[in-house]
Formats: structure tokens, C-alpha cells, sequence
């Protein structure tokens, strides 16, 4: 009898590398070169402070191999920025420890959220997410995809010159250095709200 957890295992597969943790170029995006660029130029003043202030375990390391400061801020700027990410954050069908015996479970569920990059479609996102997660699944099992919400994330366009102007200005008066750009990653979805209501008021 096919193990339901294997199966999933295979299908979480078709959509996130188990190796590396990235997900297929199906989730994926094409950089703005500008984009890059702030990256590159951030990531020379953060080097590693990018992820020193998460508490890692001894030994634990963040998702990069690269071994200089910069490189290594490069990435990790661009995971959190650029790339789209899954996160398991629940499960069901899976007993407690105490509970669990030698036996086969009639199934097993999981809740994905994921982070897409900024320009990602998300509602065609989402189709692909479901035509690949149920398309010829193994043994011919039984593969149910939920979508219970989504929301498009948002890259902030190009500044009025003016307003870049007066940032550099501010961050040479105030703390000597010039000032950086780079985004986050996170759930606000309102920002993709407000700036659509602002392009069409002007």
C-alpha cells in the first residue's frame, strides 16, 4: 500500500528543490537589473548583520554557501526580496508521538504559505500551484488543493527625483553615510492597494 506521507514528499517536490529549498522557476521571476543593483549596493554596508540578529542555533547557518560577507548578504538579500518561498505551517492526519503506531494513515495534510516575489502573478501562481500539486499524482491517489486566500505582492516604482534628492541629502546630514535601498518581504497587501488607488487619482 502507497504511504501517504511519501507521497506527499513526491509532491511536494514538483514545487520546491528538497536540497536547496527553492522553489521551481514556475514561482519564480525575472530580477529588475535595478533591483539587483540596490541589492549589490546594501548589501556592501550590511554584510552580515543581514541575519546575525536571528537566533540560530550553534553550528546553524542561514540559506547560502557563499563564504564572504558581501557575497553572502547578496543572497540572502535577494531569498527575502526576490525569490519566492513555501513554509510548512501545519499539518494534520499525523498523531502525537505518544500515539503514533506501526500502522498506515489513511492520509495526510498539510497547510503551505507562501511568499511570492513582488511581480509574481499570484492568481496564476496559484493555478500553477494547484495543475502541479494534482496532475498524475503517484499511485493514482486522491490530491485535494485549497487555496484559502492570496494577495499580490508590490516592487516600489522608481522615486521623483526630487525625493531621491532630498533622502541622499538627509542621510549624508544626519549620519554621514549615503542612503540605501532594499525591500522586504512580508504580507502587507495593502500597499499594492494604496499605490493602485494612487496611480489612478493622478
Amino acid at each position: 500500500m502507497p504511504e501517504s506521507f511519501s507521497i506527499l514528499r513526491t509532491l511536494l517536490a514538483r514545487i520546491e528543490d528538497p536540497a536547496t529549498g527553492e522553489m521551481t522557476k514556475d514561482f519564480q521571476v525575472e530580477i529588475p537589473e535595478k533591483n539587483v543593483k540596490q541589492v549589490q549596493q546594501a548589501a556592501e554596508v550590511l554584510k552580515d548583520s543581514v541575519f546575525d540578529k536571528f537566533p540560530f542555533l550553534d553550528k546553524v547557518k542561514p540559506m547560502s554557501n557563499q563564504e564572504d560577507p558581501v557575497k553572502r548578504a547578496e543572497e540572502l538579500l535577494i531569498n527575502n526580496m526576490w525569490k519566492t518561498n513555501i513554509t510548512y505551517v501545519g499539518a494534520d492526519g499525523l498523531p502525537f508521538l505518544d500515539k503514533a503506531g506501526n500502522v498506515l494513515r489513511p492520509e495526510t495534510a498539510v497547510r503551505l504559505s507562501m511568499r511570492t516575489a513582488p511581480t509574481l502573478d499570484v492568481e496564476k501562481a496559484c493555478e500553477n500551484l494547484k495543475e502541479i500539486l494534482t496532475k498524475d499524482p503517484p499511485y493514482g491517489a486522491k490530491v485535494d488543493v485549497n487555496i484559502r486566500a492570496f494577495a499580490p505582492g508590490m516592487s516600489v516604482p522608481d522615486l521623483e527625483i526630487a525625493l531621491r534628492k532630498a533622502i541622499v541629502a538627509a542621510s549624508f546630514k544626519y549620519f554621514g553615510n549615503k542612503a540605501q535601498c532594499y525591500a522586504a518581504g512580508g504580507t502587507i497587501p495593502i500597499t499594492k492597494t494604496l499605490a493602485d488607488a494612487v496611480k489612478k487619482i493622478t
